[in-house]
């Protein structure tokens, strides 16, 4: 089974939820511009607030506020960058350079290649959140479905 995440933050924890319980995982994921961590360490969450169109300064940490709340926001499920990613099925994530969201991809492939993980990221150049679910709006967007 092929899931494709469009939030690949939710739906990244819930792998590693199901790995910890022992649940059959899908045989491989697609993430679109994935929320991984929200502790925002990541350098895109400051410099490229004022040039992604979706997600301006300021919306990013009220959409983590609501999600967090009183929790914990290094807690794995919430922010899959810390947690244990051995074992997960392999992973595709589709990013535009231009968004917040990039700097979370590249450090959650590089630790999943690290763990063992099969993964693939592409950083489109010049793209903005979410921006396959736009196609066939525009070439890049119906590029990046192909390629899933």
């Amino acid at each position: 089974m092929l899931e494709i995440l469009w939030e690949g933050g939710i739906k990244s924890g819930t792998l590693l939820k199901l790995k910890d319980d022992n649940i059959p995982l899908p045989a491989a994921c697609v993430a679109f511009s994935p929320y991984l961590d929200m502790t925002m360490s990541g350098q895109t969450h400051r410099t490229r607030a004022k040039v992604d169109p979706y997600t301006p300064k300021g919306i990013t940490e009220t959409y983590f506020d609501y999600y967090v709340s009183d929790g914990d926001p290094k807690h794995p499920y919430t922010s899959p960058l810390f947690g244990n990613l051995e074992g997960l099925p392999p992973i595709m994530i589709q990013v535009g350079n231009n968004e917040t969201l990039r700097d979370d991809s590249i450090m959650f492939a590089k630790k999943a290649k690290e763990a063992g993980v099969k993964v693939e990221i592409k950083v489109w150049e010049g793209m903005f959140y979410c921006f396959p679910l736009l196609a066939p709006m525009f070439q890049d967007a119906t590029e990046a479905l192909y390629e899933v």
